[in-house]
């Protein structure tokens, strides 16, 4: 690869051209005229549960109720939702924050103004061998603290989707979180996709994984998976984080105001009544989103997502201190390539509800 190639200013270039192939709207300036009329095209990184109350907010009509036409595209990550943004292709992406992070550091006037999820979800998972190998009963380890939970990461094999990627940098943060070394005291084998995880978990090739639900309560209902904890278990960090957000090109929302607040406030209402409503009732409603998974699954699933899910859709600016961080030690950007974090420049608050 050429190192013209490696440049984020290359990359970002890429994943808009591939944007524009990935949302085939009529071009840019369609979008925008429809955005004018009242409708609004989110870009979705990928069709996941991470994103709950995304669905909650299609589920109850949300959107809908505020006035606004919303079609929800689901994509192929998040660099090609926050690129569509730029491009014009979308005028929201929802995302995990370091795609807008990459697309800030490339240069796109790109703007945060909805927290989806205001704490890391990720839920941290071992084969029951591990208990096995070292002569602990479930009933003793569910009895014991999550700092004593760590100790046995010592020495285990931890899959991840690719290196690099969130879930090598959340398993690396779980494993020092632990008082180990990733690269010195343990092993992490790149795997491949949630499924893909989830089957080496079972096959016993991994002994350990950092995912959302349900692949996580999948793992534990079937008896091959233990669970150890949360990734706000495993550092103050993640317990005010900016982890999924939406975001829009900075531009749009200063000429469209209206249009901007009526998304944010439907997003916020989605995200209190995900908080706020019964988790068994929550995984009726969007369960016709996710009909492969089993409604006792995805109704622990909700309430674990839930106490993840950020009141109001709040933006602060602790939350994006605190992910520019975990992005900048897990080498995603460097220190001098982070933007300025005073509200209006990377992200607002001017859409919330007041």
């Amino acid at each position: 690869m050429r190192a013209s190639d490696r440049s984020p200013n290359t990359r970002l270039a890429k994943a808009v051209m591939l944007a524009a192939l990935l949302l085939p709207m009529l071009d840019p300036g369609h979008a925008m005229a429809q955005a004018h009329k009242g409708k609004v095209v989110i870009a979705q990184a990928v069709d996941a549960f991470s994103f709950l109350p995304m669905y909650v907010a299609r589920a109850k009509g949300f959107w809908e109720q505020e006035g606004v036409d919303v079609e929800v595209r689901i994509v192929k990550g998040g660099s090609i939702a926050a690129s569509a943004v730029v491009a014009g292709q979308a005028q929201v992406a929802a995302t995990s924050a370091d795609a807008p992070l990459l697309a800030a550091r490339a240069g796109a006037n790109i703007l945060i103004v909805a927290n989806i999820l205001d704490k890391g979800p990720a839920e941290i998972v071992i084969h029951k061998s591990v208990l096995e190998k070292n002569g602990i009963t479930l009933d003793q380890f569910e009895k014991m603290p999550f700092a004593e939970r760590a100790k046995l990461f010592k020495g285990l094999r931890w899959g991840i989707i690719g290196p690099g990627g969130l879930t090598d940098l959340q398993v690396r943060a779980s494993i020092k979180g632990g008082g180990w070394n990733p690269d010195r005291d343990t092993t992490i084998v790149n795997i491949g996709g949630s499924p893909e995880l989830f089957a080496a978990l079972n096959a016993g090739r991994i002994d350990g994984l950092v995912q959302n639900p349900p692949y996580t309560r999948q793992a534990v209902k079937e008896g091959f998976g233990v669970y150890v904890g949360t990734l706000f278990d495993v550092s103050p960090i993640f317990t005010d984080f900016a982890y999924e957000v939406l975001a829009v090109e900075g531009e749009w929302a200063k000429k469209n105001p209206d249009l901007a607040r009526k998304v944010v406030r439907g997003m916020a209402r989605a995200n209190d009544y995900t908080r706020t409503t019964d988790a068994a009732v929550v995984a009726k409603e969007v369960h016709k989103f996710f009909p492969k998974i089993d409604l006792d699954i995805l109704t622990a699933s909700t309430r674990s997502q839930g106490r993840s899910v950020a009141a109001g859709a709040r933006v602060t600016r602790k939350q994006m201190e605190a992910m520019v961080k975990f992005y900048i030690d897990g080498g995603t950007i460097k220190p001098s390539e982070a933007p300025k974090l005073d509200e209006g420049i990377f992200w607002t608050t001017e859409y919330l509800p007041k």
